[in-house]
């Protein structure tokens, strides 16, 4: 049983969040056409997406993949561009997503509420396995340090001779030229 040990300490927490068999039951069915249907469908719309964008003087279509893997290159401009698409593609479908977003979290209410959870965190608590006052003491020492990374930021747009860091900059190299790495000698760095 010490093998056992951390999953049923798990399962010891989540026992009183518990219901019934039957409701357990009812419950997974309903996640079937709910919240489970709801997360697959933001994964095949999000997955579908295709982004059209000029790139080396070429049209091309991008995965979102290969659209965010744009904000990690060195000219401004077609980081600024490449967020810019990414962001009204998403926009476009902003009714369904949004919605999709209202019904996973109007759907989480409701299961915090049906189990008897005191707040909303609580079942993410648990899972992570965390204290609600641990994540407050990382929440209030993040906050006690914005300066920091406020700091951090316009040193980096300082670096990057920019006047301010944009979002489509965080992501950006500080060198001209980031170093390329050939798949076979990446592979064998692992």
């Amino acid at each position: 049983l010490a093998d056992c040990r951390h999953w049923m300490e798990h399962l010891r927490r989540q026992r009183p969040f518990a219901l019934s068999e039957a409701e357990e039951r009812l419950d997974n069915q309903k996640n079937l056409a709910g919240r489970d249907a709801f997360g697959r469908l933001f994964d095949e719309i999000t997955s579908s997406f295709r982004f059209r964008m000029t790139v080396d003087g070429a049209e091309r279509e991008l995965t979102g993949e290969e659209i965010l893997a744009l904000l990690y290159e060195p000219d401004p401009e077609l980081r600024a561009r490449a967020h810019a698409v990414f962001l009204g593609r998403h926009a476009e479908n902003g009714l369904v997503l949004a919605n999709v977003l209202n019904a996973l979290l109007y759907d989480h209410r409701i299961e915090c509420e049906l189990r008897g959870f005191p707040d909303v965190v609580t079942p993410t608590h648990l899972e992570n396995e965390v204290r609600p006052q641990t994540v407050e003491a990382m929440m209030t020492a993040t906050e006690r340090h914005y300066p920091l990374a406020q700091d951090y930021y316009r040193l980096k747009a300082d670096l990057l001779g920019l006047p301010r860091l944009r979002t489509s900059d965080v992501y950006a190299p500080l060198e001209a030229t980031p170093q390329r790495v050939p798949f076979d000698d990446a592979r064998a760095l692992v």
